[in-house]
């Protein structure tokens, strides 16, 4: 019988039973979604009284979205605005993202008729879609010199167009009422402790805010960054 270096039967190892691997690092599905939807459940708890009308109508409409929608939308909440292109949002737990784009423009949280300033919106470009869209592969300069030589050929709404055409963007509606659940779930969570925190929403962007908690042995530490 064939014994391996370790002194133990080929046999025995071959008929162990199989643990199964254990992918690290890769959340479920719906964990980002949980983690807005939890934000928004906590806030709408403490504050009901003090929301007006529309803010509850908003956590209503994110709370009652599709599984699609609820996991892009807080894909979305978590990337860098204002302005996204929708060929970036492209993840393996949104199974039907244009359906998805679809349901959260008709629920008014997000805007793809938006516009916006031709410099920002270039700017969002690399250098290489730039030349792509413009039909200026030859050029050889910087992605600073290719937006200043687009503006001066090209008048705005050709620049609109044009990059609406290849690569379509979109801006977040109601950005007042996503900063208000952040700010109230911050001056919630600045005053309860450790201790009596019976969850943890770990890290959660609010469009330009990003939420971190760092919870500790004996506190909540919490940070806001506006980016």
């Amino acid at each position: 019988m064939e014994m391996t270096s370790t002194g133990t039967k080929s046999s025995d190892i071959d008929s162990s039973p199989k643990v199964p691997r254990i992918n690290e690092g890769i959340p479920s599905d719906d964990y980002y979604a949980n983690n807005v939807c939890k934000l928004l459940r906590f806030v709408v708890d403490r504050y009901r009284d003090l929301l007006n009308e529309e803010e509850l109508k908003f956590s209503s409409s994110v709370l009652e979205l599709s599984a699609d929608a609820q996991r892009l939308y807080a894909r979305i909440l978590s990337r860098r605005g204002p302005i996204f292109l929708l060929a970036q949002f492209v993840y393996r737990e949104v199974k039907h993202a244009a359906s998805a784009f679809d349901e959260l423009e008709r629920n008014k949280l997000i805007n793809r008729t938006a516009e916006v300033p031709t410099e920002l919106l270039c700017q969002k470009l690399t250098l290489r879609q730039l030349r792509e869209v413009f039909e200026l592969q030859e050029f050889k300069g910087s992605k600073l010199a290719l937006v200043s030589e687009i503006q001066d050929t090209y008048a705005e709404e050709n620049i609109l167009e044009r990059i609406r055409q290849r690569l379509p963007w979109f801006e977040l509606d109601q950005t007042d009422r996503i900063a208000t659940f952040s700010l109230l779930f911050l001056g919630i969570v600045t005053r309860i402790s450790a201790r009596s925190l019976s969850m943890t929403l770990g890290s959660c962007a609010l469009n330009n805010t990003l939420l971190t908690q760092r919870i500790d042995n004996s506190r909540v530490d919490t940070t806001l960054t506006v980016t």
